[in-house]
Order: C-alpha cells, then structure tokens, then sequence
C-alpha cells in the first residue's frame, strides 16, 4: 500500500496479466491500479509505455484499454505529444481488428496535433479506401471515387515522409489503378494540385 511500491507493484501486475493472457477484465483493473498510483501528469505517458507492451505481447484489446486511459488523461500530461501518439497507436491497432469508425476518430485526432505524421496519414488513407471498396460493394460508385480521392490525399502525405513513403507510393499506384476502373481518374496530379492536397485545400 505504499505508494512509493504502488507503481512498481501496479506495473508488474499489468506485465504479468498481459503476457499470461489474463481475461481483459482483469487487465482492466491492474490498468486501472496503474493509472492511479502513476504521478497525475505522467497518466499519457504510463499508457504509451503499456501499450507499447501489449503490442509486443501481442495483446490488441490490452492495448486499447491502456490507450482509453491514456487519452483520458491527455491534456494533464508532462508532454504534450504522449495524447498523439496514443491516438495514433489506438487507430493502427483498431484499424487492424476491423474497427474502422473508432480507429477514424483516433488516427484524426493524432492528425490534427501531429499532421504530418507519414504513419497517420497512411492509416486514414486505409481507412478512406476500405470505405471506397465498400461503397463499391453497394454499387455506390460516384461516392466510391470521393473516397478513393480522399484516400488518395492521404496516402500523398504518407509519401514524403521517410517512415512511410514506399508504403504511401504503393497506396498512391493501387488507388489511382482503383480510380481508373471507375472512369474516375479524370484529375491531373501537378505539382500545383499537390501543393493544394497537403495544405487540405481540395479534397
């Protein structure tokens, strides 16, 4: 009970449940311990560090929990850029288990505090270009190719950024392809509608 052996206790316990792949209930709760024995203003920070565990321990629900926390706490943390990156590794890994509305939410509110961030913006592009194929299912193929555009959008701003740029090229090549097959590639990509794609000016 002292709370200079809380965290560390609290610490372990999230680590051990994880790993042991414990009921998420029960997870939740040492998350919950954790959260209130960490310091107030390191809460964000304390969930990057478990969330960066449940990804290697390939926990994705684990994960998710520790980021609600974390983005609860976000605006009382030390560092202003824990809350993005904990958007940003809730809408990866939502976006993996196939929820794609509430990863949306996350992997935009990580781009509007960190825009430029090529992994963000490639995880909208996905998200933007699965809603396209979906339409496409419906026969909704003028909303499709609004989608694929945004996509598109996206996955241009993921191409200049070194971490995700060979990813972006593929995405740019794949929805361009996409956009052919709809008749809907009729926008010419100069340098000047570049420039309007990344400030946000046109679709």
């Amino acid at each position: 009970p002292m709370p200079r052996l809380a965290e560390e206790a609290a610490r372990d316990l999230v680590e051990v449940l994880i790993y042991s792949n414990a009921p998420l209930d029960e997870i939740r709760g040492a998350l919950a311990w954790l959260d209130r024995a960490v310091p107030h203003d390191l809460r964000t920070t304390s969930a990057l560090e478990v969330m960066d565990l449940a990804a290697s321990a390939g926990a994705p629900e684990a994960l998710v929990a520790a980021g609600n926390l974390g983005v609860d706490a976000g605006r009382d943390d030390r560092y202003p850029d824990a809350v993005h990156k904990v958007h940003a590794k809730m809408g990866a890994t939502l976006l993996d288990l196939g929820r794609g509305e509430d990863a949306w939410r996350h992997l935009l509110s990580s781009a509007f505090g960190d825009p430029q961030n090529g992994p963000v913006n490639l995880g909208l592009g996905e998200y933007y270009e699965q809603q396209a194929e979906s339409l496409i299912a419906k026969g909704e193929t003028e909303a499709a190719a609004g989608r694929y555009r945004r996509a598109f959008s996206r996955y241009l701003q993921a191409a200049i950024r070194p971490d995700s740029g060979p990813s972006g090229v593929e995405a740019m090549a794949r929805v361009q392809a996409a956009l052919k097959a709809l008749n809907a590639d009729n926008t010419s990509f100069g340098a000047d509608l570049v420039e309007r794609l990344i400030a946000g000016r046109v679709r």
